[in-house]
């Protein structure tokens, strides 16, 4: 009954099954799909939220990251049936206002209790159940602070970081005119600067889909909304444009007046 039901829950998350096919032809092991890769299909977040906001109302802020490879061995099991996924999870609502850590943890338990008895949840590490009052007393440090730990952890060899907050307004905007072009009227536009050697030898898309990927949670949930003008650049490349604003500062204390723009062409 346990497999039944977490058959029936993997299926809703991937669309009435729609996904699944794509999921199977990825993986040569089709109990991957039963087990966690059903956390990463774009459904599986608003299915979660679904159940959550049955028993936790007037939930303002959620977020849920897909963490197995993290805190599950490849292929474990139990007992011949593969574990489920390991979600990470920060619920925001005032639900939580003068409840115990405790009684808040055991609420959103109680709301996923049908999929970690089926296994299609395996566990919640790092759950984090907030008020909005500590949610924002979390989020008014400078977005630079915790944007920054997030790249250097996920990305990795990181010799020059950049962060500035050009947030304008766009999300609110998006939010209230009925366009779904934002989903939290709070979102932030961060100009993102990332000089690493791990950016040695890819282009551009991919360089720019690792920084997304290490701010996935936060893109997903609106609280970015989007990352304009970001650069990602080498070591190399960063010295050579280093080089060139040198250059231009030189020629401006010289001239004693303002540098002429240089244009740059091509793609870094």
């Amino acid at each position: 009954m346990a497999q039944a039901a977490h058959q029936a829950f993997v299926l809703d998350c991937v669309g009435g099954g729609k996904c699944i096919t794509a999921m199977l032809e990825a993986t040569s092991d089709a109990r991957e799909v039963r087990g966690t890769s059903w956390a990463s299909c774009p459904h599986a977040v608003a299915n979660v939220r679904s159940r959550l906001c049955a028993i936790i109302s007037s939930m303002e802020h959620f977020e849920m990251k897909n963490v197995s490879a993290e805190f599950l061995e490849p292929g474990c099991s139990d007992g011949g049936s593969v574990l489920g996924a390991a979600l990470e999870m920060t619920i925001v609502s005032l639900v939580f206002q003068g409840k115990r850590p405790l009684d808040r943890q055991r609420m959103v338990f109680v709301a996923l209790q049908d999929e970690l008895q089926s296994g299609a949840i395996h566990s919640l590490p790092r759950l984090q159940t907030l008020d909005p009052d500590q949610w924002r007393a979390r989020t008014a440090r400078t977005p630079s602070s915790w944007v920054k730990e997030r790249l250097v952890s996920s990305i990795g060899t990181v010799h020059h970081l950049e962060v500035v907050d050009v947030t304008n307004g766009h999300a609110i905007e998006g939010f209230f005119d009925g366009s779904g072009r934002a989903l939290d009227p709070h979102g932030l536009e961060l100009q993102i600067l990332v000089v690493s050697e791990v950016f040695d030898g890819k282009p551009l898309l991919q360089r720019q889909q690792l920084v997304s990927d290490a701010l996935g949670p936060e893109l997903m949930s609106g609280a970015i909304h989007a990352l304009p003008r970001m650069k990602t650049w080498t070591p190399a490349e960063w010295e050579k444009k280093r080089g060139r604003g040198e250059a231009d500062a030189k020629r401006q204390r010289r001239d004693g007046g303002a540098a002429e723009p240089r244009e740059v062409r091509g793609k870094l």
